[in-house]
C-alpha cells in the first residue's frame, strides 16, 4: 500500500508529537520514509523545511494521504 502512495505529498506524525508534510519519494520494509520538499510543524507552526528528509519507521505514530490515490 504505502508503494501506491509514492510520488503523493504525506504528513507523518511521529512519537513526539513533530509533523512533517512532503512528497513520500521512497519506503521500505521497515516503514522507513524519505521526504522530499518537507515542512516541520510543531503545535500547528511550521518550524523547519527540507529538501530532503529521512524519518525512522520506528518513531512513526501515524502517516495520512494529503490526496486519494
Amino acid at each position: 500500500m504505502l508503494r501506491n502512495a509514492l510520488n503523493k505529498e504525506v504528513k507523518v506524525v511521529l512519537k513526539n508529537d513533530v509533523e512533517y508534510v512532503g512528497r513520500l519519494i521512497e519506503v521500505d520494509v521497515h516503514m522507513n520514509l524519505v521526504l522530499s520538499e518537507a515542512d516541520e510543524y510543531h503545535n500547528g507552526n511550521k518550524r523547519a523545511s527540507y529538501p530532503y528528509l529521512l524519518i525512522r519507521g520506528n518513531n512513526i505514530v501515524y502517516m495520512a494521504l494529503k490526496e486519494p490515490i
